[in-house]
């Protein structure tokens, strides 16, 4: 058996992009990028041991998650 508890979330990041100042480079910028997704969830799961009947309960719980993208963009 499975039990789900589900709030609502939310999304806050930001990002900066930055064209290359070079007559080579005229086409390409670089960017870095930050996402928080706050999603507060909780998940609990019981079962039964088949080999010996012990019942066990397992609880795990996220509150956000980080990310992170740096990257290169070229313009054509």
């Amino acid at each position: 058996m499975s039990t789900k508890s589900n709030k609502a979330g939310f999304a806050l990041g930001g990002g900066v992009e930055y064209a290359l100042p070079y007559a080579w480079a005229e086409d390409l910028s670089i960017k870095v990028e930050y996402l928080y997704l706050g999603i507060n969830r909780t998940q609990t799961a019981t079962g039964v041991d088949t080999l010996n009947g012990d019942t066990y309960t397992s609880t795990s719980h996220i509150s956000g998650i980080h990310t992170a993208k740096v990257g290169v963009n070229l313009k054509f």
